[in-house]
């Protein structure tokens, strides 16, 4: 499921990452030819995103001959007036806000002279506290179950699922320097939408780390019926709180085909990361021209 493995296409990133540093220790070569990669999964990484960078030209380029310049722009797609000093404090959608005091009113909420947000039954709105997902209690993960599953039949968990899908072929938000603003954006407008639910839950995170020292992940917790599910032969998910979850290709339930391409994340991967000194090999485009 996308919300929770948001963290997947930058584990690719990673690992095509560390495949570079492998063949080069300069800052701003890359691998051009995907060939060179070292291993087959990183590889199938790397035409990936080559495709998308190529569709990413080509709607841009598309985009560039049909674009308004100003004052071409109509009125009603130009932005309101802000007061200095308020961006994100004040929005017309509760997805633009950047604040407890902007997303207060949409709680139904009210200021306290302390500045915090105080919902009519007097429990005060904090700022979401992100745990690994198997450190939640019960009560925690059973509640974050139940806002997704009431996400899911309004039509948001939808919607937002389409808005992902449609920058996962172009734009930088998959294939490019905006990979990690895009979507911390993105995750904060879905735990938004969560929080507009039930305001005490937050979005998990997993720690894959953790299952890398199994001799087997795919027998991982984490894939019991208690978290994300299990499947049945075909890969379907029949079990756990998203069980026959409808998706947005019309299938009946959710596909999962555990271990067929990537790897899980390491303790070296991480250190890889960690150890860049080089901005351009956090954010730069990933893939190059060939």
């Amino acid at each position: 499921m996308w919300f929770l493995l948001l963290l997947i296409p930058l584990m690719f990133a990673v690992e095509f990452i560390s495949g570079q540093a492998q063949i080069s220790q300069e800052p701003n070569r890359f691998i051009r030819n995907c060939d060179q990669a070292p291993t087959p999964a990183i590889r199938s990484i790397c035409l990936n995103l080559q495709r998308m960078a190529n569709n990413s030209r080509r709607n841009f380029e598309e985009e560039s001959r049909a674009r308004i310049q100003p004052p071409g722009i109509p009125e009603h797609l130009r932005p309101g007036m802000v007061v200095p000093g308020s961006r994100g404090q004040v929005a017309s959608n509760p997805y633009d806000c950047m604040t407890l005091t902007c997303l207060c009113p949409y709680f139904r909420g009210e200021i306290d002279p302390r500045n915090q947000c105080v919902l009519g039954n007097g429990q005060v709105i904090a700022m979401a506290y992100r745990k690994e997902y198997r450190t939640l209690t019960e009560v925690e993960r059973l509640r974050y179950h139940s806002a997704l599953n009431v996400l899911k039949r309004s039509g948001e968990y939808d919607r937002l699922g389409r808005q992902h899908q449609s920058v996962a072929g172009s734009g930088g938000a998959h294939s490019g320097p905006g990979f990690l603003p895009w979507h911390r954006e993105f995750i904060k407008r879905f735990e938004i939408a969560l929080r507009l639910i039930d305001p005490s839950v937050s979005v998990p995170y997993w720690d894959s780390i953790l299952d890398s020292y199994l001799p087997d992940p795919r027998d991982s917790i984490f894939f019991s019926t208690i978290f994300m599910g299990e499947t049945d032969s075909f890969g379907n998910v029949i079990t756990g709180p998203f069980a026959y979850w409808d998706t947005l290709d019309g299938r009946s339930a959710i596909v999962r085909s555990l271990g067929r391409e990537g790897q899980l994340f390491t303790e070296w991967n991480i250190q890889q990361v960690m150890q860049q000194n080089a901005i351009q090999n956090i954010l730069a485009y990933t893939a190059p021209m060939p």
